[in-house]
């Protein structure tokens, strides 16, 4: 690239500090193992717990990222919880960090292909004891600074945002399909041996009785969720426990967990929007509008974005070197002679749906303006004599409602003054019509 101020050529250089993937990508690019350290930042002290009735693997125990002390770490809360002493437990910190990462990764070998050494499909390869990474990730090995950063691989907060306000709101409301409370879950605190109040009750039938819970939700309580859903504010860690206390296990899939890890990710890496998936996802998006050949989607992708790309970059400089010609198949500029007022989108008129906004506005002008003031006091005047006694907040109420027809009803005639002018122009009011190009 050309520096204009030192009139030298120089080299740009870009820097990957830190990708942003959906979460099963996420896996595949850091070489991390899923399930039982599938957390991106705890790593190997991600606390899980594998239930056997819902046949799923959870993250719980979200406790030991409050402070020491807080309330729900005493001992006399453990049985609203998992009657597990949490108190000599602490939050892991710095698992994730690039240096600890790089040393592991170091000592990991990796096959590629299809099958291992041994045989077995790559897909049927779990994580052993102790493992957290079956590889290391490429940017280790072409990027000598990435050991050096701690925080390499942002938790998307679009997906996690998407996935637990599903489970939040399917557990509330109840939704078919959506919900993960039934009798296997019931189960499941049977054999972790908690929550007793909760446990299935046989029935003659061979069925069970579920126990109602706190979450369970009668019709009106329902919707009353639906109005407080529009002021919903992010999750902390206490809700989180308190969370615990009160839903089914089955509820605290990966997803659920990772909303411990955002706030810190935010102080790292700034806002949210920086770091999400919404950008990305839209791209995708537009690239799968452009496939028409599925048996070769790439081919069709780069041929339509390079073809857009001729069009909207090419086609100003064809029309700017062409300027009496008249190009084909180009539409013309929306900015075209806007400068001169003409514009290439046509006039629309609309009457705006809240006209009273337009009034209120007038309103406040002509109370600015120092040649209104005498017509001003002349109406408060009127209003005093025909509300003798009232106080003083109705007249203003009034003045306020009736001043801009009192204006109009006067019929003030022209005048050769500027001011008089104005003051003949604003009786008028301001046209209901608005008129856009």
């Amino acid at each position: 690239m050309w520096d204009e101020f030192r009139k030298e050529p120089f080299t740009l250089q870009a820097m990957i500090f830190v990708t942003i993937n959906d979460y099963p990508a996420l896996f595949s690019l850091s070489g991390q193992f899923k399930r039982k350290v599938g957390c991106v930042e705890c790593l190997d002290e991600t606390s899980h717990v594998y239930l056997a009735a819902s046949n799923k693997l959870v993250y719980m125990r979200h406790r030991r990222f409050l402070p020491r002390g807080h309330k729900y770490r005493l001992k006399r809360m453990d049985k609203y919880f998992d009657n597990r002493d949490e108190a000599k437990y602490v939050a892991p910190s710095g698992r994730s960090a690039g240096k600890r990462v790089f040393q592991i990764v170091s000592k990991v070998t990796f096959v590629f292909g299809k099958k291992t050494k041994d045989g077995k499909k790559r897909k049927d390869v779990k994580a052993s004891e102790g493992d957290t990474f079956n590889k290391m990730s490429m940017f280790f090995k072409y990027l000598p600074y990435w050991k050096d950063l701690d925080i390499r691989y942002a938790i998307d907060g679009m997906h996690v945002q998407k996935n637990v306000f599903t489970s939040l709101i399917g557990i509330l409301l109840d939704v078919k399909g959506k919900t993960k409370e039934g009798l296997n879950s019931h189960l499941d605190l049977v054999n972790l041996g908690i929550k007793k109040e909760f446990r299935p009750i046989p029935q003659p039938n061979g069925k069970y009785l579920l126990s109602a819970a706190s979450y369970n939700l009668n019709p009106e309580e329902k919707h009353e969720i639906c109005v407080w859903l529009k002021t919903l504010k992010e999750f902390t860690v206490e809700t989180l426990s308190q969370l615990e206390m009160c839903f089914p296990s089955s509820f605290f899939d990966i997803m659920v967990h990772l909303v411990v890890h955002l706030v810190g990710q935010i102080e790292a890496l700034d806002p949210m929007y920086l770091h999400e998936m919404w950008t990305y996802e839209h791209f995708m998006s537009i690239l799968n509008g452009y496939v028409s050949n599925h048996a070769h989607p790439e081919g069709s992708m780069i041929e339509a974005y390079t073809t857009e790309e001729a069009i909207e970059f090419g086609g100003p400089l064809c029309n700017k070197c062409l300027k009496d010609q008249i190009a084909i198949g180009l539409p013309l500029s929306r900015h075209e002679d806007r400068l001169y007022g003409k514009g290439q989108m046509g006039w629309k008129p609309f009457i705006p749906l809240d006209y009273n906004t337009v009034l209120e506005a007038h309103h406040n002008i002509l109370h600015q303006l120092s040649i209104m003031e005498p017509l001003i006091e002349q109406h408060m005047n009127e209003l005093h004599e025909q509300n003798n006694g009232h106080i003083e907040d109705l007249v203003m109420k009034e003045h306020k409602l009736m001043f801009t027809t009192w204006l109009q009803d006067k019929n003030i005639l022209d005048e050769k003054t500027m001011e008089e002018q104005t003051i003949k122009k604003l009786a008028s009011g301001p046209s209901c019509q608005i008129t856009t190009w």
